[in-house]
């Protein structure tokens, strides 16, 4: 296998190879070996001159409200997204796995939002948000839905979090179906049997 190649057959792999190096180091090495340096400098992002601060900037990181804010942000969300996210799955698997007519129509409306490029998703969402749930809240007079959660920094999160739900939940739910249909009829009718 050693000698499969010629030398020249080696050159032409590497020249071939070359141009995906290139950029491979040119957008992704370098931005992130830039952004290291520039993290112990005290550098703006828009002055020619800067001064090095050395570990200065992460110590001010942790005692920012901002990053402590965001960092809490993020690990609610993520509890949050997770959970719901396998709670929801698990129980509409159980629903699609079941005996219900036209479940084969339900399962590939269901997996719908799972295709739609996230571009779409942000428009529809943008549209619902901004005129449908506050003809809602003016519906059912519920003064925090009156106007577009995404301009409440109270609703923000929440409405982050269902559009993020609404397209992620499909793939998890197909999962846990698969799961479902891998158990024995005799096991289930075993169980139920048992009680």
């Amino acid at each position: 296998m050693a000698g499969l190649y010629s030398k020249r057959d080696n050159v032409t792999m590497y020249l071939f190879s070359l141009p995906g190096v290139i950029l491979f180091l040119t957008l992704f090495i370098l931005p992130v070996a830039m952004g290291f340096f520039y993290s112990f400098t005290d550098w703006n992002g828009i002055s020619p001159s800067f001064n090095f601060v050395g570990f200065e900037n992460f110590r001010n990181m942790f005692v920012d409200k901002r990053v402590s804010y965001s960092l809490t942000f993020s690990l609610v969300f993520t509890f949050f997204f997770v959970l719901l996210t396998n709670v929801i799955a698990l129980a509409i698997a159980f629903l699609l796995n079941s005996k219900i007519r036209g479940k084969t129509i339900f399962r590939a409306l269901y997996f719908f939002p799972a295709i739609v490029s996230l571009v779409v998703v942000g428009l529809i969402f943008d549209q619902l948000f901004y005129h449908v749930v506050p003809i809602i809240g003016e519906g059912l007079n519920i003064d925090i839905l009156k106007r577009n959660p995404m301009g409440n920094p109270d609703l923000a999160g929440a409405g982050i979090l269902f559009v993020k739900m609404w397209r992620e939940i499909p793939i998890p739910t197909i999962l846990y179906i698969a799961g479902l249909q891998a158990v024995p009829q005799e096991l289930i009718e075993a169980s139920i049997i048992d009680g």
